[in-house]
């Protein structure tokens, strides 16, 4: 039992004492992220807060039919000034999302997406462990069992989450409230909400056990992946982030925690704040069972549903045998052995290791040039988003994916 009065420092969680956390936590952040007693105490008392204003326009739409989707949508692109007699949760709702805090820095949000721009289609290897890493949160995968959203359809999922991603982290994807990654942060927050609506009315879901259905704690749980765990990854592949370049691209992640959600006293505001959280989510929800399995297998067997090869033909199961082995590789190095083997990701192998090597030193010598030539990053950042949207198209093709946003 915790004490909220006691200020005792916890001792780490295994994961945290071993690698890449021990030695990435140490190398990024100098202080030690532990948390007290008290503080543990404060963050699980958000296992029963969900996000209100979305779940109070919810239940209006449900109260009030078809017409309520209508006026939210009119709202989402043109603004809540053009809809005519909206009820007040929706106007409560928009008062929410319109808002842009004093803290945004339009400047940090461009040089952000900029640094972004510069993992090309890597980008995928990179999401995989990073999407995968929410798994080890059970409490989530019940959601997810029940929704039948990832287990069953586990590649269409992920291509759409890596979508939103792309819009969210695109240049002007955040600028103003009318952006693309904007409105997309705005519909997330929505599909939640009809989410936590529908996990409620099921007879099955055990509140004393799982606690509210998506709560304030697994919306820190799912943000994280994209924060820390995609800058970790860039780093391991050889784009090299500086401690303000890296500040920048948290601070970018703040502004859409604001968006999609999350309680401001769980939002971190720098690289510091990450690593209290990241701490914070491997000692209190980061820890895997047999649903883990479950999801992080489906993800894994979806990759040939993502990237199609022709096992007709030796160089396309060649190529198979590449791609796996270099994700698997660089799941190991982003999130460590156990996690990693809890999601049932296959092991390290030695071709995977040269690989994520070779990728290392290409991407290192790149942007260690381009740092240096005028309007290097610039050129680079382009060739590597256009690299990126190309794959992107493709893959979106071969799942068939929705990026409306719209689910629920």
């Amino acid at each position: 039992m915790l004490d909220k009065y006691s200020y005792a420092v916890v001792e780490n969680p295994s994961t945290m004492k071993q690698f890449p956390f021990n030695v990435a936590s140490r190398f990024f952040n100098k202080d030690a992220p532990n948390a007290t007693e008290a503080q543990i105490a404060s963050f699980n008392c958000f296992r029963q807060i969900g996000d209100p204003v979305a779940d109070n326009l919810v239940e209006c739409m449900h109260r009030v039919g078809s017409s309520s989707r209508h006026m939210f949508n009119q709202a989402l692109e043109y603004g809540i000034e053009t809809v005519d007699n909206p009820p007040q949760e929706l106007i409560d709702f928009f008062a929410v999302v319109d808002d842009f805090p004093y803290w945004v820095d339009h400047k940090r949000l461009e040089r952000a997406t900029r640094f972004y721009q510069l993992i090309g289609k890597e980008a995928f290897a990179i999401f995989i462990p990073g999407l995968a890493v929410s798994y080890v949160a059970p409490v989530a995968n019940h959601v997810l069992l029940r929704s039948g959203d990832l287990y069953k359809k586990a590649g269409k999922r992920a291509v759409e989450t890596l979508n939103w991603f792309n819009d969210v982290t695109a240049p002007n994807g955040m600028c103003s409230r009318f952006s693309l990654g904007y409105k997309a942060c705005i519909r997330i927050r929505m599909v939640h909400a009809h989410m936590r609506k529908a996990m409620k009315s099921k007879n099955d879901w055990d509140f004393d056990q799982w606690d509210q259905p998506i709560h304030q704690v697994i919306y820190t749980a799912t943000l994280l992946p994209f924060a820390l765990l995609a800058t970790l990854g860039a780093n391991i592949l050889g784009v090299l982030y500086t401690k303000q370049e890296r500040e920048d691209i948290f601070h970018l992640w703040r502004f859409i925690a604001h968006v999609v959600g999350v309680h401001p006293s769980l939002i971190p505001t720098n690289e510091r704040d990450i690593w209290r959280l990241t701490w914070m989510e491997l000692h209190q929800v980061f820890i895997p069972d047999e649903t883990s399995a479950m999801l992080g297998g489906a993800l894994w067997q979806s990759l040939d549903e993502i990237i199609r090869f022709n096992q007709n033909k030796l160089i396309d199961r060649i190529q198979r045998k590449m791609t796996q082995d270099y994700i698997s590789t660089l799941a190991h190095l982003m999130l460590g052995k156990e996690i990693a083997s809890s999601l049932t990701f296959p092991k390290k192998t030695i071709t995977g290791t040269a690989l994520v090597g070779g990728s290392f030193a290409k991407n290192f010598v790149i942007t260690s040039v381009a740092r240096i030539l005028p309007n290097g990053m610039d050129r680079l950042g382009k060739y590597k988003a256009k690299q990126r949207n190309e794959f992107m198209q493709q893959i979106i093709k071969n799942t068939q994916a929705d990026l409306s946003y719209e689910r629920g």
